[in-house]
C-alpha cells in the first residue's frame, strides 16, 4: 500500500473531518481500550456519515490500485 497515497486520503477534506469526529469521541476511546465491539459500533456509525461513506470510497479504490 503506498503511505503517500494514505496521508493524501487522511489529509483529504474528507479526512480531516473523519479526524475531527475522533477526537475525545467513542471510537478514540475504544480504540485506547481496545474494546473490539465497542470499535466496531462506533466505525459502523461513522461510516453511515457522509464523509465517514466518502472516506471509505476513497480508501476502497486506493485499495484496488
Amino acid at each position: 500500500m503506498d503511505m503517500d497515497k494514505i496521508k493524501e486520503i487522511a489529509y483529504s477534506n474528507e479526512g480531516k473531518k473523519i479526524q475531527d469526529m475522533f477526537k475525545g469521541s467513542e471510537i478514540e476511546q475504544a480504540a485506547k481500550s481496545g474494546d473490539i465491539e465497542s470499535l466496531k459500533g462506533a466505525v459502523s456509525q461513522l461510516l453511515q456519515t457522509d464523509a465517514g461513506a466518502r472516506l471509505a470510497k476513497q480508501i476502497s479504490e486506493m485499495m484496488k490500485k
